[in-house]
């Protein structure tokens, strides 16, 4: 067949992406029963592995389309970048009507961006408007601008009255203890979670914790919001947060930083600049899902890849 007549590919959208992972899940799918042994003769090692990691791929896949409610109301402080990836992944997977959304931003600008970016969303008058009668509170305003967000709703509430008791304040920011939050707000259901960047395409790792007595199906509300956006892990204790921020939470960075150093080595040996970035994304993303469908160490990948006295073996020395 003639190169010239294959047809040009989007390989930097979100379909395609999603295509590449779900064509990979369903090879993984394919591997249980092709691999010479049935699925029930698969090591439970391997299969825990493939529930634990495999499986996260095409999660944000499997949940209906058809439009629910995970709650009555869920309300966003802060309609920042994440809020509004949190708010897209569980409107579109039908997790959450927009109609049953609330957000306040100090900015009518970034509250007017999520109202047409998401029709249906609707705009608090105020904090107390969006708390009161709320069943989960997304927090996401930016570290330094805590205080100064939640001492105004500690005087509203002493002045207007009580907030719902059974309300779950979830916070995602960065740094801040959960009894920061017990502190400012008098509230005792709380969630401090830790997302990174690929959930703005339902590909991302959500790390969380609670305080001690949030009710099971508290819990459970609160994995299915974070599971609209891609994998969730729950952890009892609080100084897991800080580790995931450094691992999942910064680690899109590294990744980054590892991708333009190969697309730069590349247009240095002489690709475009647009056939470095194909090679180097494909391979970034490929290799992943290789490690996911592949029950071995990572070690052993690179024995396999890596033979000694070859090209690969020599460039890793």
């Amino acid at each position: 067949k003639r190169r010239g007549n294959l047809p040009k590919m989007r390989y930097f959208g979100v379909s395609f992406q999603r295509s590449l992972l779900q064509g990979g899940m369903n090879a993984l799918h394919r591997s249980s029963t092709c691999w010479g042994a049935p699925s029930s003769a698969l090591s439970e090692q391997t299969m825990a592995r493939q529930a634990g990691i495999g499986m996260v791929l095409c999660r944000s896949f499997s949940i209906s389309a058809a439009a629910g409610n995970l709650c009555d109301k869920i309300g966003f402080i802060g309609a920042g970048n994440m809020a509004k990836a949190i708010m897209g992944g569980m409107i579109r997977n039908g997790v959450q009507r927009a109609h049953n959304v609330m957000v306040y931003d100090v900015s009518t600008d970034q509250m007017d961006a999520c109202c047409k970016a998401f029709p249906g969303i609707r705009k608090a008058e105020s904090l107390h408007n969006l708390l009161m009668d709320a069943d989960i509170v997304l927090l996401g305003v930016k570290p330094q601008n805590v205080e100064a967000v939640l001492k105004p709703l500690k005087a509203e509430v002493e002045k207007m009255g009580p907030l719902r008791t059974d309300t779950v304040l979830a916070s995602i920011i960065a740094g801040v203890p959960l009894h920061a939050f017990q502190k400012y707000t008098g509230m005792e259901n709380i969630v401090r979670a830790m997302p990174n960047t690929p959930v703005t395409v339902e590909q991302g790792c959500t790390v969380w914790c609670s305080t001690r007595d949030l009710p099971k199906e508290k819990k459970e509300l609160i994995s299915k919001l974070f599971s609209a956006i891609g994998d969730e892990i729950y952890m009892e204790d609080e100084r897991f947060l800080d580790m995931a921020t450094a691992i999942s939470g910064s680690g899109p960075a590294y990744v980054f930083l590892t991708m333009e150093a190969m697309i730069d080595s590349g247009v240095h040996m002489g690709f475009p600049r647009h056939i470095a970035e194909r090679l180097v994304m494909n391979t970034l993303l490929g290799t992943c899902l290789y490690a996911i469908q592949v029950p071995h160490k990572h070690i052993d990948f690179m024995v396999t890849i890596c033979p000694v006295r070859r090209t690969c073996f020599q460039a890793s020395q």
